[in-house]
């Protein structure tokens, strides 16, 4: 009588081990291994739901120590550009291996992966260098299955939300005791299309956004201006117009902004962009022949090979 009682106890403890351990994993962000510590839990009596939660909390704190080591070695990484030496390719210790894997790896592959540790370590470095890219893979990390994850991305999230917010209120705050700063102004205003650029506002914030930049653009008058700020009002100006989508008004400032300065590398870039939208293919070519002069950028040679379909000369 009492075998039965006693195996249907170990049962019972073992269903309930691998429950509550199920239940662990999501917590610490371990949802990829649940399947091999609720088995461990319920064919090792006893001693499996230990030695579960053993492994579980040891795996968590090394993968802690890992991500906590993310600012000793992420670098300026560019996706498509190799930078790797062969210290990392032979490295031992597993910062460097990590460093490795965000070389080789790109960015959403690693959102995407089931290695908590790089994503941790991505999510750090996204955090301290934003940009509507790094906003995008913080969103689909919100996302992710690891309870951890998700939280330490939508955290990521606020604190991005929260240092756009901070600046404008300090540029305002200083444009109180010096309302008629131009460079002030134009700093507020380029800090509020840098927030709707980042992808962070819902598009009736963007709007309003959008129309106090407008407010503050149209107390200027460029012919008032030093060539440096007309050149810095046509810049936002141009901004501030795609955004609310009014090309003719867009193209418009770009056409001033290259009156005053004909290398202007993103003037350029945006007339290169309407020429091959317009499939205006002679202000295409001449403006790309422009750009191709900028050598040291490869970024633009890849728009250019792009718009022309050509190859590099040799």
């Amino acid at each position: 009588m009492t075998h039965p009682v006693l195996v249907g106890a170990l049962i019972a403890f073992s269903a309930f081990s691998s429950a509550v351990i199920y239940l662990i994993c999501g917590l610490l962000g371990l949802s990829h291994l649940r399947l091999f510590y609720c088995g461990m839990a319920i064919f090792i009596p006893v001693l499996g739901p230990i030695l579960s939660l053993t492994m579980m909390i040891n795996h968590r704190m090394r993968n802690r120590e890992y991500a906590g080591h993310d600012t000793d070695w992420l670098y300026d990484y560019q996706p498509g550009v190799d930078t790797a030496s062969e210290d990392i390719f032979f490295a031992s210790s597993t910062a460097q291996l990590l460093q490795r894997e965000l070389i080789v790896e790109p960015y959403f592959d690693i959102i995407r992966g089931q290695n908590t540790a790089l994503k941790r370590a991505l999510i750090s470095r996204l955090m301290r260098q934003p940009s509507p890219i790094a906003i995008s893979i913080l969103r689909e990390a919100v996302s992710d299955d690891s309870y951890g994850i998700r939280t330490y991305a939508s955290s990521a999230l606020q604190q991005i939300e929260s240092q756009f917010q901070t600046s404008i209120v300090a540029l305002k705050t200083k444009l109180r005791d010096a309302a008629q700063d131009a460079d002030l102004r134009f700093d507020l205003v380029a800090a509020h299309l840098n927030y709707v650029e980042s992808g962070l506002l819902e598009t009736h914030l963007s709007r309003y956004y959008l129309r106090l930049t407008d407010s503050l653009l149209e107390g200027f008058k460029p012919d008032n201006l030093s060539h440096k700020l007309k050149i810095r009002f046509y810049e936002l100006s141009a901004k501030s117009a795609h955004f609310t989508g009014n090309e003719v008004l867009q193209h418009r400032h770009v056409d001033a902004l290259l009156k005053l300065d004909p290398k202007h590398r993103d003037a350029l870039l945006q007339r290169c962009q309407h020429a091959f939208s317009t499939r205006d293919l002679i202000t295409l070519k001449k403006t790309c022949l422009l750009l191709d002069d900028d050598a040291a950028d490869p970024q633009t040679q890849e728009a250019v090979l792009y718009w022309t379909g050509a190859e590099q000369p040799a």
